[in-house]
């Protein structure tokens, strides 16, 4: 009995320590409570912004805690846009009333993003606008005036509601004697034209914003006999123009290119090639270079394209083995495919087009079956539309232009009616959105301006279809 007793005390005793433990742990966790404290910590009711940039270009003016509206200008070629806000205090963002996306879409002209930053706690906000200016496109047209010799350039930009060309403020700009050929680089930044009457190139760099042309210090190079139709690699580094007037042996001229866009000759300076070198194509990843070889009107020597593999470090040019392959007659413009696996050349003399299959390892090309393609009389400007859909040629001769679908295989078909008129076509390109395609027509002083079908590829003509450029236009392009 006794054992019982002591067992209920002991029992009873443990129960009572155990509640004044549980009690001394409640009134431990509210003792805070009860002098009015708090373990939470606050939140910050300031707005802090650790960091605001965008991933291309530059704000003006530079952040600062004090301003609060901002513009940022781009090229055309840049058609979105990130943003970097960051904040060590908790402050939350959002762009145009919704949570930040990993980008936005720019439209040509200006975008207006309106930034709200709030504070952590919510007590307090800050707005902020960016407006990014998105450049137009701008269009630059060769001009030979055979009775002078100082011949211009023609300067537009695209409308981008209907793809109408506009005259620039500056319309024109001087440039050598003959420029038969220029090309925007890759990068957008500069402009060069080959003055084939004058053995020179004019070197440009370009207003991104404008479209202006300033000159460059120097304002030319001189090369060889016949500068015509030449290519830059993609990073701007290397530059490469055939001399049209070169036999035994033909010549491309190599060049570096600085930082600010001039023009050096490489060591060695020249590459030898077959007589009469025309026109030039690189693939996309700068790996190989090909060369229309013409052999002149009447020349007895086989016309071909030749074939190099370009050095990535020093931008020297090697022959494949073999050099060269068969095309056409009296071979003209040529390009590859954005794809890089194929190869177009217009025959001024047989009337065709021509199709290769790059091989993506030697450089070699294979003439495709079904090729070459009939086109109308003397066919020069080939361009392909950015996505590698469809291909169009334009034709001296014919006063048209041919229009082609490209298909996985890159074989050619025709496109509904298989030409439409252009009158004294020469040169042509299409715009960086694949909407538009813009011919010169030499004879005419003009360039013809015409809507692509983004299902079929067909050409339509705007309305005004044509506008005029100075005397004897003869090439197009288009900035980046």
């Amino acid at each position: 009995m006794l054992e019982s007793v002591n067992y209920f005390y002991m029992v009873t005793f443990k129960c009572y320590i155990a509640i004044f433990f549980m009690m001394s742990l409640v009134a431990c966790s509210n003792s805070g409570d009860r002098d009015g404290s708090s373990t939470q910590p606050e939140l910050n009711s300031n707005v802090e912004i650790s960091n605001f940039s965008v991933s291309i270009g530059n704000l003006v003016p530079a952040y600062s805690d004090v301003v609060d509206n901002y513009t940022v200008n781009l090229k055309n070629r840049n058609d979105t846009v990130s943003l970097n806000l960051t904040s060590s205090q908790g402050t939350t963002f959002t762009v145009n009333g919704a949570q930040e996306l990993a980008s936005y879409p720019l439209s040509v002209g200006s975008n207006v993003l309106s930034i709200v930053a709030t504070s952590e706690d919510a007590s307090s906000q800050r707005a902020i606008t960016l407006t990014v200016q998105r450049a137009r496109q701008f269009v630059y047209v060769s001009n030979v005036d055979t009775g002078s010799p100082s011949d211009t350039l023609s300067l537009f930009s695209i409308n981008p509601a209907n793809g109408q060309l506009e005259v620039l403020p500056t319309s024109s700009v001087a440039v050598g004697d003959d420029p038969y050929d220029l090309l925007v680089s890759p990068l957008g930044n500069y402009l060069y034209v080959a003055n084939a009457g004058d053995d020179t190139i004019s070197q440009f760099t370009i207003n991104t914003m404008t479209g202006a042309l300033t000159a460059m210090t120097p304002a030319t190079v001189s090369t060889g006999n016949t500068p015509y139709g030449f290519i830059i690699n993609s990073d701007e580094s290397s530059f490469y123009i055939p001399m049209g007037g070169e036999t035994s042996p033909g010549l491309i001229y190599n060049f570096d290119m600085s930082a600010t866009g001039v023009l050096s000759p490489m060591t060695p300076a020249t590459t030898n090639t077959g007589n009469n070198p025309w026109f030039m194509a690189i693939t996309p990843d700068d790996r190989f270079v090909y060369t229309t070889i013409f052999n002149g009107f009447g020349d007895a020597n086989p016309d071909t394209i030749e074939m190099h593999s370009r050095n990535a470090v020093t931008g020297q040019l090697s022959p494949l083995t073999p050099v060269s392959v068969a095309t056409g007659d009296k071979p003209w413009h040529i390009n590859v495919h954005p794809n890089g696996q194929f190869l177009y050349n217009t025959n001024y003399g047989s009337n065709t087009v021509t199709a290769y299959a790059i091989n993506s390892v030697s450089g070699q090309l294979t003439q495709l079956p079904g090729s070459p393609y009939s086109v109308s009389a003397n066919p020069i400007g080939l361009s392909i539309d950015p996505l590698g859909r469809f291909l169009y040629v334009a034709s001296n001769g014919g006063g048209t232009v041919s229009m082609f679908a490209i298909d996985g295989a890159g074989a050619l078909s025709a496109i509904g009616g298989g030409t439409v008129a252009s009158a004294a076509a020469y040169g042509l390109e299409v715009d960086n959105t694949g909407n538009y395609l813009y011919v010169a027509n030499t004879s005419a002083d003009t360039v013809s301006m015409f809507s692509i079908n983004q299902t079929t590829g067909d050409l339509t003509p705007l309305t005004p279809a044509t506008i005029s450029t100075g005397s004897g236009p003869r090439f197009v392009r288009i900035s980046r």
